[in-house]
């Protein structure tokens, strides 16, 4: 059985660590977040894991960790630089990337990713 995975890049809300995280198809544009792990910025780099592009629907899978480093499952794409950064319903966001700081949000199933294959 073939299984189409791809691997998105996220950063951790409270150090700025660059963590990958693996989607899975389950069916047309519906994918699922499966598992999470830490990784290099040369090693990300080298894998291409921000080369391509795909607009899909994201769920969770029953296996989905969270973030490697503190465990969270909520992550939100920045509107001022697209990336993602795991989020826990705090209140205000920050990007763990471009810093852009942020308390109102667009509530979507829907997201544009850069990604690389697994």
């Amino acid at each position: 059985m073939f299984v189409n995975a791809k691997v998105v890049l996220m950063r951790c809300q409270h150090n700025k660590k660059l963590f990958g995280v693996r989607i899975q198809q389950q069916y047309n544009n519906a994918w699922d977040l499966t598992w999470a792990f830490p990784i290099s910025e040369k090693r990300a780099q080298n894998e291409g894991f921000d080369k391509e592009s795909l607009t899909v629907n994201i769920g969770y899978a029953n296996t989905y960790p969270g973030c490697p480093y503190c465990a969270t499952t909520g992550f939100v794409q920045c509107g001022s630089c697209g990336k993602f950064t795991c989020y826990n319903d705090s209140g205000e966001f920050t990007c763990a990337w471009c810093g852009n700081r942020s308390n109102s949000f667009k509530e979507t199933d829907s997201f544009d990713l850069r990604i690389g294959e697994d």
